[in-house]
């Protein structure tokens, strides 16, 4: 790989991605810029790495932070992998159960879901993909990276969070809250990339959501765009426009990353 002249991590939904789930033709010139100027975009979300490869298609970006900093690639390289302790898995498995809460789990390779209900069909229709498979007992034998919980009840962010304070809850969507181990975060794929490419290189992030904001707050530049949530964008080094405003291009533009 050539050397770099910084990183740029892009969140997905609601960020670098349209109304429609897809990537703008001004958004794919601009990041086609960004790498002739030397810089490395990177793809930073809370989706399964096997769920954006159209996405990583269409953009032209060879390099991810998947399921919120728990599996990380850079130019196709697996640089970071973390499963959640199967212990953990089973008993969150069985409080959500309990309360009628469906789950998705996640790995590197694959997603499959606990069972059915209006959340889960609501939640995968707010992005526009089909529901998984349903495998209830795959958790016992399968790794997982990243767990879901698929509900709009916000009590169940309550009663989950206090009963596991060795994980973090992020409600994305209505419908949806990601869980990973607290420690982990998209920071933590962020210092493997740097690590990755042995030294310190400037950091640059986009973001808007709940499981954004330590990551715009860690990079060297970090920019909200203009529909991010008020914690977003008060550790925010600038603030673009929406993401369905040319929020991407105008804030590249003005961290002089692109012309």
């Amino acid at each position: 790989m050539h050397k770099t002249r910084g990183l740029v991590f892009f969140d997905l939904d609601k960020t670098l991605l349209n109304e429609q789930h897809g990537i703008d033709p001004t958004v794919r010139r601009a990041l086609d810029e960004l790498r002739a100027n030397s810089y490395q975009p990177v793809i930073a979300t809370g989706r399964p790495a096997a769920g954006i490869r159209d996405i990583m298609a269409a953009s032209g970006i060879d390099s991810l932070v998947a399921l919120n900093g728990q599996y990380v690639e850079l130019a196709g390289d697996v640089v970071f992998s973390q499963t959640m302790a199967s212990d953990v898995v089973a008993r969150l498995t069985q409080q959500a159960t309990a309360r009628g809460v469906m789950l998705g789990y996640f790995n590197a390779d694959s997603e499959w879901l606990s069972g059915m209900s209006p959340a889960v069909v609501a939640g995968y229709g707010a992005i526009d993909k089909p529901t998984p498979p349903i495998r209830p007992e795959d958790y016992l034998t399968q790794p997982v990276h990243m767990m879901m919980a698929l509900t709009e009840n916000l009590t169940d962010d309550q009663v989950l969070s206090a009963a596991f304070p060795e994980l973090s809850f992020y409600r994305n969507f209505k419908f949806d809250i990601d869980i990973i181990p607290s420690n982990v975060s998209k920071v933590r794929g962020i210092e493997a990339v740097k690590a990755a490419l042995g030294g310190h290189v400037p950091t640059f992030a986009f973001g808007d959501g709940t499981n954004d904001r330590t990551m715009i707050d860690f990079v060297d530049h970090g920019v909200a765009m203009g529909n991010a949530l008020p914690e977003v964008k008060a550790v925010a080094d600038y603030i673009t426009a929406d993401y369905n405003r040319g929020g991407i291009v105008q804030g590249l533009r003005h961290l002089g990353l692109i012309g």
